[in-house]
């Protein structure tokens, strides 16, 4: 539905809405509200995001929807987890780039890739 699955808006929306039932009675503008609400850029109409989402493979019901929901909300979990770890590395990497003789190959390789 969302063009990634960790960003902030893709995970806000599974963790309000982590199962197909729970999302069933969504309409484009409720669905609006909701990603105005988190910040979402608008880049996609609501309209269309529903669209999307009532196209999207279901799950098979043998474990029921509260199992379901729990699941999502675990995996979640694990993606703002892994995330937040990225988010620190990166921060760690670029200072210790910035500060070290690796600065100039950052500069070098930065300039290459243009």
């Amino acid at each position: 539905m969302f063009a990634a699955l960790h960003s902030a808006i893709a995970l806000a929306f599974l963790t309000r809405y982590p199962t197909a039932a729970s999302a069933a009675k969504l309409t484009a503008k409720q669905l609006e509200s909701f990603c105005a609400k988190h910040g979402y850029s608008g880049r996609r109409p609501g309209a269309e995001l529903l669209a999307r989402l009532r196209t999207a493979p279901t799950p098979v019901g043998i474990i029921g929807d509260e199992v379901i929901g729990q699941v999502i909300t675990a995996q979640v979990n694990v993606v703002r987890a892994l995330q937040a770890s990225i988010d620190e590395l990166d921060k760690a990497i670029a200072g210790k780039l910035r500060s070290t003789p690796m600065r100039l190959c950052l500069q070098i390789f930065r300039a290459s890739a243009r």
